[in-house]
């Protein structure tokens, strides 16, 4: 919960869901998808954990915490569905998300993977994103794609199932 401090954002005893919004994040490096975990946002009392469900992590809670263990950014599963479910509209971003995360995300560097030795490209519904990334606002349905390095063969346009 202290990342969730960090990003800016408000703990919760229990999920929200006055505002809900889905987006789906994809990472590559080299042309190799890196996993999302599961669990981003999630924690930090007994009823807030990560299980292994059918061989995938799946977080989430087992009624209301005792304390604030989740955000209103989340990820319930290593999927890449990014969970926004807010006791009201407000605008998350995707620099919050690698805040919450641990993961450096700045102008030159996402991880250890920085310019000039590993080029960086992000892409929102396929095109790529040429302003400041970590300001990409989470919208619902939106595919967002961060490409380190080689790029795969096809960037993902479209949010999973649709």
């Amino acid at each position: 919960m202290e990342r969730v401090a960090a990003a800016g954002l408000p703990g919760f005893k229990a999920e929200q869901l006055f505002f809900h919004v889905h987006a789906h994040l994809d990472v590559f490096v080299a042309g190799r998808s890196v996993v999302v975990p599961a669990g981003i946002g999630i924690g930090g009392d007994p009823n807030a954990r990560v299980e292994t469900e059918r061989g995938q992590h799946v977080a989430g809670l087992a009624g209301e915490c005792s304390h604030p263990c989740i955000s209103p950014l989340h990820t319930h599963d290593d999927s890449g569905v990014l969970h926004v479910e807010n006791d009201k509209e407000r605008q998350i971003t995707l620099g919050q998300l690698f805040t919450e995360w641990g993961v450096r995300f700045s102008a030159d560097c996402v991880g250890g993977y920085c310019a000039p030795d590993q080029g960086r490209k992000v892409y929102v519904g396929g095109q790529e994103f040429t302003g400041d990334p970590a300001g990409i606002i989470l919208k619902n349905g939106e595919e967002i794609a961060l490409v380190i390095g080689t790029p795969p063969a096809t960037i993902p346009a479209k949010f999973p199932g649709t």
